[in-house]
């Protein structure tokens, strides 16, 4: 019987990137274009999700043993409610990045909590412009300093998962977006490639439109292109009329 294939995780993704670099702007797009795939988003987000849900059933288990969901977490309880966290994080990053329980090694407590909350927050986006991830570490604070009950405690903590999975993933493709397009972003070289190949689609750009299409930034280009590629209308594009 054939193995298994064993599932990529974040480290995996950051080590192929940094061995692969599209030459030519027809090879960017490629590259994008394979990482866009439906299997290999569905594999990534699925990471993500499976790594939160390790999160919570180590949190849920720990808080369960120690508080009554009605229990309210005092000041007392914040270090242990803290360090169950980070024990939860732990659990995280063993499926999604475990090259950070290397670097935690020889820390103290508190210094962990930092690391990984923080690191957890960084690739999340949360904090970042234009961000709406959850950070976990204001997030815990949060609700640590309004002494809420560890019910409700843990019901956020659930919550969280899902939508920061889908922020993680996001993080991830702008990652690959700028490192196999962002060094052909310029003279407008994927400006050319995109109104190209809307010519081969019996696409083009609507002439009051040409100023904004001209000036859009490769997230509103790339956005545009995910339209046009799956036939849906776009304000700047119209059906390319016979001469």
């Amino acid at each position: 019987m054939a193995k298994k294939k064993k599932g990529k995780n974040l480290e995996d993704f950051l080590n192929e990137l940094s061995t692969k670099q599209s030459k030519s702007i027809g090879d960017a797009f490629k590259a994008f274009d394979d990482h866009s795939d439906e299997d290999t988003q569905t594999e990534y987000l699925s990471l993500f999700i499976d790594g939160h849900q390790d999160f919570y059933n180590t949190l849920q288990s720990k808080l369960d043993g120690a508080f009554s969901a009605k229990d309210k977490l005092k000041k007392k309880d914040h270090d242990k409610v803290k360090g169950m966290v980070t024990e939860s994080l732990k659990k995280y990053f063993a499926k999604v990045s475990p090259g950070h329980l290397e670097a935690i090694k020889g820390m103290n407590e508190d210094d962990v909590y930092e690391h990984l909350t923080l690191e957890y927050d960084k690739h999340t986006g949360a904090g970042q412009q234009g961000s709406k991830a959850a950070s976990l570490r204001k997030t815990v604070k949060e609700l640590l300093d309004g002494e809420v009950r560890a019910g409700k405690f843990k019901e956020t903590m659930y919550k969280i998962g899902p939508q920061n999975a889908e922020h993680a993933l996001n993080v991830m493709n702008s990652k690959h977006l700028s490192h196999h397009l962002g060094p052909h972003n310029h003279n407008n070289k994927v400006h050319q490639y995109i109104k190209t190949e809307l010519g081969k689609k019996g696409m083009e750009i609507k002439k009051d439109k040409l100023l904004g299409f001209w000036q859009s930034d490769l997230m509103d280009l790339m956005k545009m292109r995910e339209l046009y590629m799956e036939k849906k209308a776009h304000p700047y594009l119209s059906e390319k009329k016979a001469k």
